[in-house]
């Protein structure tokens, strides 16, 4: 519930909740409501995983960015996508 702060705890998981996070935003009934979600990053401190989220217009806005990144470095190194670990000497993943 929420405390004086304004914060509240989301607990997913039932009974035994496998995620327990401070929750300050805003709730919606279906996730749709929210639009486009695009991972920024993660870190890990304390055995706690914090994912950074950009939702809505500010996701657009970085999959866009990111996409011309990629669009750029093909060109730069002459070669398409696939070819950019070979090309930058990063070991094969299977």
């Amino acid at each position: 519930g929420a405390g004086t702060s304004g914060l509240g705890a989301t607990t997913v998981g039932g009974g035994d909740p496998w995620d327990v996070a401070a929750c300050g935003g805003t709730h919606v009934r279906n996730t749709r409501e929210v639009g486009p979600v695009t991972v920024l990053g993660q870190a890990a401190a304390g055995g706690v995983t914090r994912i950074d989220l950009a939702v809505g217009p500010k996701a657009i806005e970085r999959r866009t960015a990111e996409k011309r990144a990629v669009f750029a470095t093909t060109h730069a190194l002459e070669v398409d996508l696939d070819g950019v670990p070979e090309e930058l000497g990063w070991p094969k993943t299977t």
